[in-house]
């Protein structure tokens, strides 16, 4: 589970992981091709099932940096429950060069984190900005409750 010590999860994780995947082959003697190349460290576009807790602190590795990130979360970050909470709400959403996600004018119902890669802003079809892993937009959606 490199992969796992690459993204900076804590050993502690990484071997309860690899002690559930231990216990679920010793009770069932089978593996589905996502576990497998989950333990072979090709990660999969879909993480294999995990228990609830593991799934979570998983999550929680994973994402939990970029939440920080964001000021107007401020003193909530510490509040485990809190955080919790925006990262089950999270939603991967993968771009397409080109691809629009938002046009001008339009008001957000979405709270977007660049996750990887690069958005560019353009008003009135100009180029104004380039924004890039760790920024975030459409923050406003959360404050109006436009979703």
């Amino acid at each position: 589970l490199e992969w796992l010590s690459l993204k900076g999860a804590p050993e502690s994780f990484r071997t309860d992981v690899l002690d559930y995947f231990r216990y679920l082959w010793k009770i069932t003697k089978s593996i589905s091709t996502t576990q497998f190349n989950f333990l072979l460290e090709e990660l999969p576009g879909d993480l294999p099932a995990l228990p609830t807790e593991l799934s979570e602190k998983l999550l929680f590795h994973l994402n939990s940096r970029i939440i920080t990130q964001v000021p107007m979360f401020g003193k909530h970050i510490s509040n485990h429950g809190f955080m919790t909470e925006i990262i089950q709400a999270l939603r991967l959403e993968a771009g397409v060069p080109g691809a629009v996600i938002i046009e001008q004018g339009e008001v957000p119902d979405t709270m977007y984190f660049i996750a990887g890669g690069r958005v560019s802003v353009f008003f009135n079809k100009t180029k104004i900005a380039d924004i890039t892993q760790g920024d975030f937009f459409g923050e406003m959606s959360l404050i109006f409750n436009t979703n």
